[in-house]
């Protein structure tokens, strides 16, 4: 999203993306362990007229082209080639509704790899959550039911303020100077930045959660942004330094789709616990961002 000047409420204050809040898109997602086969695509694909929730609510119908890879390697260490690289037929899409300017109120997006719920007119977590929910459920419990296993289920906000530029610095009404998410010199930087973090934390059921923590400073025409993207993942697998990949899923671990419901809560959380450790206080009364019990 690309906000003029001219947009702004007053020259001298920050805009919030949300209105009331800062959120512009919300996504809940799941991530599979093997790329869905054709045939469990195609089941996927039928959902959006079998489920009344899904035909009703995403009237929009969007067919992606198929391209199947493959690479080679010799497992030495060399670097992967791409050998062939060809379209294919498959079941790739996105389901919508859209508000009346043209934009995307909601969203599922089907991939062999992964599925997800976009929301780009988020109304608080206790209004968005049973709605995504109830759109993202049918197509975890068809993909299980068809031999799918889950690798993440994982969460993102991003978050946006902005300001007009050549006007009042308003990063540090934004931001903690004190957060332990940010650089401390960051003080020093004179103009537009990028800050990019990671790190595990305790999960349910003995697993980890993977939080991925974005912050920026962009120009966007006549105006800056600070963008905070927060991206949080319950993990079956972990990451290995010693050949940089994924390695399979943790013994005995494994996610089922009952658990979406549970789990979305507890990144939920996680996200709003990041937040906490980085927004003024200001600014954490100002979009509602309430401490956790």
């Amino acid at each position: 999203m690309s906000t003029d000047a001219s947009s702004l409420p007053t020259p001298d204050s920050i805009f919030l993306a949300g209105g009331e809040h800062a959120i512009e898109v919300m996504a809940l997602g799941i991530e599979w362990v093997e790329p869905l086969p054709e045939a469990t695509l195609a089941a996927l694909f039928k959902l959006r007229t079998e489920n009344e929730k899904v035909r009703t609510f995403l009237p929009a119908v969007k067919n992606l082209p198929g391209l199947r890879m493959t690479v080679t390697g010799d497992n030495q260490g060399s670097a992967p080639k791409i050998a062939d690289l060809a379209p294919i037929q498959a079941h790739l899409f996105d389901l919508s509704r859209m508000k009346p300017d043209g934009s995307i109120e909601w969203s599922i997006g089907v991939r062999p790899d992964f599925v997800t719920c976009n929301c780009g007119n988020y109304k608080g977590w206790k209004a968005v959550k049973p709605v995504a929910l109830e759109l993202l459920q049918p197509f975890a419990d068809r993909a299980t039911e068809l031999g799918a296993s889950i690798k993440a289920i994982g969460i993102q906000y991003l978050d946006v303020f902005r300001w007009r530029k050549g006007g009042r610095d308003f990063v540090f009404e934004v931001l903690s100077k004190d957060s332990k998410w940010l650089p401390k010199n960051i003080t020093e930087w004179p103009s537009i930045w990028h800050v990019n973090q990671g790190w595990f934390s305790p999960g349910p059921d003995g697993l980890r959660v993977l939080n991925v923590l974005n912050i920026e400073l962009v120009e966007e025409t006549d105006v800056l942004a600070l963008k905070v993207q927060g991206t949080h993942s319950i993990q079956v697998t972990h990451y290995t330094t010693r050949n940089q990949a994924y390695v399979p899923p943790l013994e005995g671990a494994q996610i089922v789709a009952d658990l979406l419901a549970s789990y979305a809560e507890t990144l939920h959380i996680e996200n709003k616990r990041t937040l906490l450790q980085l927004l003024t206080e200001p600014m954490r009364v100002r979009i509602g961002l309430k401490p956790l019990p």
